[in-house]
């Protein structure tokens, strides 16, 4: 059994790449992470354990533009259009959205 799979067997949903909202009202990726996403998607589910992978949105440092993405209904349009683009590109099996407020 390969690391990843034995990984994965005790898995049921996996958060592997971050974004952030962008000053455009669409989303950031990180540095090369959308190959690095794509080669582990194709690896989870050929793994065949059944595990979910799922893109992470925001997280402590990047709800910068969160508010401005979500303060009309135009931006949260372009918003959530680009998040669904994102998991119908890379096949994920949806996202989860990580916003935090600085006290």
């Amino acid at each position: 059994m390969s690391t990843l799979s034995l990984f994965l067997s005790d898995m049921v949903v996996t958060f592997p790449a971050f974004v952030t909202p962008s000053s455009s009202n669409t989303i950031t990726w990180s540095g090369g992470s959308q190959a690095i996403l794509k080669r582990l998607v194709t690896s989870v589910k050929d793994s065949g354990h059944g595990t979910k992978v799922c893109l992470a949105v925001g997280g402590w440092g990047g709800c910068q533009y969160f508010s401005q993405a979500c303060s009309n209904a135009a931006n949260r349009t372009k918003f959530a259009n680009a998040l669904v683009s994102a998991v119908n590109t890379y096949n994920l099996d949806g996202m989860f959205a990580s916003f935090r407020v600085r006290a």
